[in-house]
């Protein structure tokens, strides 16, 4: 036989969390809810019986159950394997009312709702809105089966527990006879003469369907046969050895059964949690959809007034769009226009810096033509004027032909246009008197 190393639980005791350690398999909650008030200073001697106020409350996911005291807190913790994390086991006070009275009084009551509730913990409020929900028939059904399939193995459970002590005490004292008797050997050399007549046997190791316990204990009593026991006591331990074995196969049967109804009741209260989400969902999806509904109409409002102002944009996109394109074409007929008055523009200002110049060059040719006239006519003058003075002859006679020549000059000066320079001229005649 092996011994297994204590092991730690976490108990929650008033919110907060306690790691119990020293935990053995044969270590009960009773033993577990004296510890802890011992170690809160609740306990005393004369107040031993209030233990059974206190209970170890087993929580997963919202649904709580009340473990006996009796049972192995060991097992039931490493049963959950996996989703220990999820379990949570708090110390609560309760109403001295046992397990096994609420199942009768379940079935007694003809209405589970409205019965009082068993379980009075330290702390209630954390449990209010749980115990305020309304439950169907469906659910208040499955919480009387999941609570009766509880205890139905928990007593198992214990009973089971009972026969495996039975069968350890009577296998340690029927072991020890064969060894003061037949030396410490005795199960190799039986082993050895029913070898080639049990090749395909199974091994002794308790687990086995009653069919193969019946075979077993056929085979038993031949192998008692053969080793022909000395005395009657021999022979009474190995029948009930035999009867052990069977009843230890048989007990397996019901732990592999207790585990199926374990997964159904894990099953059953994660639908349990199911219906009771739907039933919770309900009116809150009502009032949503009647939100949603309201919503949807306001949108849809929304979207077709969006819809008519897009409809309005897009036509005034469209005429302005025209009206761009009108824009543009004249705006490019207005730049030819302009192109073309440009290249007038240039054509009239070479023109006219043309004509300036022509005009420079005429007038800078009329100038030079006068000023050469004038200094011809200056010339002209200057030589008669010399003449005039030269002249010997009588002041009478030259005085007149000084005259004509000056009138002949004057009447070819008024062609020149120098008419007014000898008329000046005509004003100052000076009369030549020669003293001859």
């Amino acid at each position: 036989m092996t011994t297994t190393q204590p092991a730690e639980i976490p108990i929650w005791v008033n919110g907060a969390q306690r790691w119990i350690s020293g935990i053995g398999r044969k270590t009960t909650c009773d033993d577990v809810i004296r510890v802890l008030l011992r170690s809160e200073g609740c306990h005393t001697e004369a107040k031993d019986k209030e233990d059974k106020h206190y209970a170890i409350v087993e929580r997963w996911k919202k649904v709580e159950r009340p473990l006996d005291g009796r049972s192995r807190i060991l097992k039931v913790w490493t049963a959950w394997g996996d989703e220990q994390e999820a379990v949570r086991l708090t110390l609560k006070r309760v109403n001295p009312t046992t397990p096994r009275e609420v199942k009768h009084h379940h079935r007694r009551s003809s209405r589970g709702h409205n019965r009082a509730r068993l379980l009075q913990t330290v702390h209630p409020k954390r449990l209010i809105d749980d115990e305020n929900k309304p439950f169907s028939d469906t659910i208040e059904h499955l919480m009387k089966l999941i609570l009766a399939q509880g205890e139905t193995i928990q007593t198992q459970l214990r009973r089971l527990h009972d026969r495996d002590e039975q069968i350890l005490s009577i296998e340690h004292q029927v072991h020890s006879s064969r060894q003061e008797r037949l030396g410490s050997n005795y199960l190799l050399e039986t082993y050895l003469k029913d070898l080639d007549a049990n090749k395909g046997g199974e091994d002794d190791s308790g687990v086995a369907e009653v069919e193969n316990a019946k075979q077993e204990e056929e085979e038993g009593e031949v192998a008692g046969e053969a080793e022909e026991p000395e005395d009657a006591e021999d022979a009474e331990a190995q029948r009930a050895l035999v009867e052990m074995r069977a009843c230890i196969a048989l007990w397996e049967r019901v732990v592999r059964v207790n585990k199926r109804l374990e997964k159904e009741e894990q099953c059953l209260v994660k639908l349990h949690v199911k219906l009771r989400r739907l039933s919770e969902a309900e009116p809150a999806q009502e009032a949503t959809d009647l939100i949603t509904s309201e919503a949807i109409a306001i949108v849809k409002e929304q979207i077709e007034e969006a819809d008519a102002v897009c409809n309005a944009q897009q036509m005034e996109i469209d005429q302005n769009e025209l009206r761009l394109q009108e824009t543009c074409e004249q705006l490019q007929e207005r730049h030819r226009l302009l192109d073309y008055l440009q290249e007038e523009l240039r054509e009239s200002e070479l023109e006219e810096e043309q004509l300036r110049h022509w005009l420079q060059e005429l007038t800078y040719k009329k100038h030079q033509q006068i000023q050469q006239q004038q200094q011809m006519h200056h010339a002209m003058l200057t030589k008669q004027f010399t003449q005039a003075a030269t002249v010997t002859t009588t002041p009478a006679a030259s005085t007149g032909a000084i005259r004509k020549q000056i009138e002949g000059d004057t009447d070819s000066n008024s062609d020149t246009g120098l008419s007014s320079l000898h008329s000046s001229s005509e004003e100052g005649v000076y009369v030549l008197d020669t003293l001859v």
